[in-house]
């Protein structure tokens, strides 16, 4: 596999419509959650093959031009984020109940061309069933302030306006996944 596969997906993928934005951020499951495994992320050493990092791409004076940067991804409990990015509508039923293992977590940072884009790889499991998801979300917006700061430190700035990104890959992906039990079930 060539390392940079998956990072030059994500850069060459179409911008995700505000539309298709608007419907996941409104989007809701009969699918409750149950475990959530896979969080391996890069605390200390990061590379573009983790499974849970934040590639980027320096463009301040600080930095030699154009230095690419590989970070945990500033979120502080990826349990707890990933549990809150899906909205569930039914949470009593066992039956509808699905654990996670996130397989990746790709947050690509920009600036020219300008861009944010997150790629969630998840796979489902429902029973003894298997259903994998994949979900995409770029947008033309960046926040690349943050090499200003030195690396390793969460980011406000990020935390604030950068996170429903990976918020709206992580639905896309789960609802990926949900569609492939859904043609399951009406075969």
């Amino acid at each position: 596999m060539l390392v940079g596969c998956a990072t030059n997906k994500i850069a060459l993928s179409s911008y995700t419509e505000p539309a298709e934005i608007n419907r996941l951020k409104h989007s809701t499951s009969i699918y409750s959650i149950g475990t959530i495994q896979g969080l391996e992320d890069c605390s200390i050493y990061c590379t573009e093959n983790s499974p849970i990092v934040w590639h980027s791409l320096a463009n301040s004076f600080e930095y030699p031009p154009q230095t690419e940067f590989f970070k945990k991804i500033p979120i502080k409990n990826l349990e707890k984020f990933i549990r809150n990015s899906i909205i569930t509508t039914n949470s009593s039923n066992k039956d509808n109940t699905v654990n996670i293992y996130v397989n990746r977590i790709l947050l690509k940072t920009w600036p020219r061309p300008t861009h944010t884009a997150c790629l969630v790889d998840i796979t489902l499991r429902k029973g003894n069933e298997k259903y994998r998801g994949k979900g995409i979300v770029k947008t033309n917006e960046t926040f690349q302030i943050v090499h200003e700061k030195p690396p390793g430190v969460f980011y406000t700035e990020f935390i604030q306006n950068g996170s429903y990104i990976v918020r709206l890959a992580t639905r896309k992906a789960f609802n990926d996944a949900l569609s492939k039990i859904s043609k399951e079930t009406t075969h």
